[in-house]
């Protein structure tokens, strides 16, 4: 008898706890889970290269990306040059307050890895500059795949040329920074 009681009173306490907490939330069956608590991933819109020398860097940078910066800042504190590639803000910063990861890769895509193989061998011969990681072939694509790509490809891809190939390679600056390279047959630049 006892034992019931107890039970009972454990019961009615728990029911009572379950309403008042109810009432205190708007949506009370509604739970958000894990995802509250996280952000969704977003695409890059800044990338940040610290250097010691803004000169040589800006060099080294404009035969990289092939362009000249868009801004070039000498009388700051912190002198720093920016160039925007596809919308991207890319920053040579001076400044100790940004962070140097040692293992920080951005990789910037080229259309076909015949233009990979041709800033490899861009890169590779310029002063202060070492190969991180060679030319790699990441994926070979079959001919299977390939027909089938060829049947989903709309009028204005079809004469576009199949990438049948993936490469890439990371390259280090003259100030330490890593840069990679890559095609990427399924979102390639515009």
């Amino acid at each position: 008898m006892k034992n019931n009681v107890v039970a009972a009173t454990t019961l009615l306490l728990a029911g009572t706890a379950l309403l008042v907490s109810r009432r205190r939330h708007k949506h009370p069956r509604h739970h958000n889970g894990l995802a509250a608590a996280t952000k969704r991933p977003g695409t890059q819109k800044e990338v940040v290269y610290v250097v010691k020398d803004l000169k040589e860097a800006i060099e080294w940078f404009t035969i990289f990306f092939a362009t000249d910066p868009q801004k070039v800042v000498w009388d700051a504190d912190d002198p720093y040059a920016e160039y925007l590639i596809d919308q991207v803000l890319v920053r040579l910063a001076t400044g100790p307050k940004f962070l140097r990861l040692d293992k920080s890769v951005f990789y910037w895509v080229l259309p076909g890895p015949t233009d990979v193989e041709a800033k490899f061998d861009e890169l590779r011969v310029l002063k202060n500059t070492r190969i991180e990681h060679r030319l790699d072939r990441v994926q070979e694509i079959g001919h299977r795949k390939e027909k089938e790509f060829e049947a989903c490809l709309d009028e204005n891809q079809a004469n576009d040329p199949l990438v049948n190939e993936v490469l890439s390679f990371v390259v280090i600056t003259p100030d330490d920074n890593r840069v990679g390279v890559v095609n990427n047959p399924i979102y390639p630049p515009k």
